[in-house]
């Protein structure tokens, strides 16, 4: 861990791949984890020491989690804005465990965006830099990437953020079909992982030679890994009502990177760089005088919000 001092704790998780290489989630390598942790709670920690009076932090409020959140509001271009930074992070080094994601609001999270008036406004939800190897392999340089649903999200933050990226000459696509709703798919998900957990687990029974057994454990360790994040993030009731990325219905868009194939190839690892986040900054400025001009058509979307109450997770938040 020696490795990070004198390093920029905003990028944690390039931090924790200096210090020990590729991470793993699911319990697989707590220790790099809970590293990363650290470093983000650090970085929190920072601001408010820095700004006392003007952030406002929170814990997460939830059981099973140590992560934190922070926010304030800031004046853009004359434009009042409030802005908010969550960490999600589960106990332990295991999880991931997501179910305050995005503009989720429950919890102390939900108290906190209540107070600086982010439940009552259009939103910009800001993911980092995947590979995606349906679009990735199509792309020749690495592009933003807006998503939303039509028929459920805030399409026009997704417009916005499109215009936005245009106005700054940044290359980026838009998704309209993303996160669809109540389609039962995390809970078919999570039955199919158990049924290849459980496949995995009748044959290492029945296997007798080292190499055979050796071969299903490993199997095992890529499925745990690799594979199990895509149900352990989110409880599947929350699943139906805001999809992956955590968009409470009517109120927000998602920007993200999708890195071309040479990139992969090149890094292995999407990080996110200090030229990312310039970009970032770029198109979200641009989006908010966008949207700041038309806000009769943002507003329309926000009574979706209404028609989708997201329940409250008792059985998983702290009291």
């Amino acid at each position: 861990m020696q490795r990070s001092l004198g390093f920029d704790g905003l990028y944690s998780q390039s931090l924790a791949y200096r210090c020990f290489g590729r991470v793993y989630g699911q319990g697989v390598m707590e220790a790099p984890v809970a590293f990363q942790t650290a470093i983000c709670r650090a970085v929190i920690d920072t601001f408010k020491k820095r700004y006392p009076t003007e952030i406002l932090t929170s814990e997460e409020g939830l059981k099973s989690n140590v992560g934190k959140c922070m926010g304030t509001t800031l004046e853009v271009n004359g434009i009042c804005v409030a802005v908010m930074a969550i960490l999600n992070a589960t106990k332990g080094g295991i999880g991931p465990v997501e179910d305050l994601e995005g503009n989720i609001c429950l919890a102390a999270k939900g108290s906190l965006m209540e107070h600086l008036g982010l439940t009552n406004i259009p939103t910009i939800i800001i993911e980092g830099k995947a590979y995606i190897p349906k679009l990735s392999t199509k792309l020749t340089e690495n592009t933003f990437w807006v998503r939303y649903n039509e028929a459920f999200d805030n399409p026009a933050v997704g417009d916005a953020l499109i215009k936005a990226a245009d106005s700054c000459c940044l290359p980026a696509l838009r998704s309209n079909t993303a996160y669809p709703r109540h389609t039962g798919k995390m809970k078919d998900s999570t039955i199919a992982l158990g049924k290849k957990i459980t496949e995995i687990g009748k044959q290492i029974e029945s296997s007798t030679k080292s190499l055979e057994k050796a071969e299903l454990i490993a199997n095992l360790a890529l499925v745990v890994s690799q594979d199990a994040g895509g149900i352990t993030y989110m409880s599947n009731e929350l699943h139906e009502i805001v999809a992956g990325g955590g968009l409470v219905p009517g109120m927000a868009a998602v920007l993200s990177i999708v890195v071309s194939e040479k990139h992969i190839k090149q890094f292995q690892i999407p990080e996110i760089t200090s030229n990312d986040l310039e970009n970032y900054v770029q198109i979200i400025v641009e989006a908010i005088e966008v949207m700041s001009k038309n806000t009769a058509h943002l507003s329309k979307y926000l009574e979706r919000k209404n028609n989708f109450a997201v329940e409250p997770l008792d059985e998983l938040v702290q009291t």
